[in-house]
């Protein structure tokens, strides 16, 4: 893979990131320990980083 996809999307408060299931399985593959977020939004008016996990992540 010669290229992560990130979609973003902006919001009226700030901006969502977020990555496909195929993407989060690959940094698993490249990195075991890692938890890859399903999403990250950052907040423009507070600077604040909030992320969402999955109920499978979450197992993991």
């Amino acid at each position: 893979m010669d290229a992560i996809k990130i979609r973003v999307n902006k919001q009226m408060d700030g901006y969502s990131f977020s990555i496909s299931p195929s993407i989060r399985d690959f940094i698993r593959k490249l990195f075991p320990n890692a938890h890859p977020a399903n999403n990250q939004f950052v907040d423009t008016q507070t600077g604040n980083v909030l992320h969402k996990v999955t109920p499978r992540d979450e197992k993991v």
